[in-house]
């Protein structure tokens, strides 16, 4: 179970031409639960118009349903951080899609701002 409602990394809107090639996102995250915290989940999600939309997470959270798109988790923790229900989480995003390969990057910190502690960088390329 998610600790905060997903939001978008990365948003390709081909309807508006073409799209940002380069995208720098902060997501701002708030905890629904005392839990601990290790990662991050991602998944696919595809508006296809303003009815019909692809959410992988919701295929694979629903038996009757399913999807050849998998969800992926990345532990960036060793030790995972216990968190209290309203906990402040920050992913500073940033998705280069202007060359061959695509690179990605996210900083994760948590704790209220000007107080953010630094958790966590990671970086990868390609899809």
């Amino acid at each position: 179970t998610l600790l905060a409602p997903p939001q978008a990394f990365e948003v390709l809107n081909f309807a508006a031409g073409c799209p940002d090639l380069v995208q720098d996102h902060t997501l701002e995250f708030i905890t629904e639960r005392e839990d601990e915290f290790d990662g991050v989940h991602m998944h696919l999600r595809v508006d296809l118009d303003d009815e019909e939309q692809i959410d992988v997470l919701e295929h694979h959270s629903n038996p009757s349903t399913s999807s050849s798109w998998r969800t992926a988790y990345v532990r960036l923790l060793e030790e995972p951080r216990r968190l209290s229900m309203g906990s402040r989480i920050v992913f500073r995003c940033h998705a280069a899609l202007n060359e061959a390969v695509a690179r990605y990057s996210i900083a994760v910190f948590v704790g209220e701002p000007e107080h953010e502690e630094h958790l966590a960088d990671f970086a990868w390329a390609g899809g």
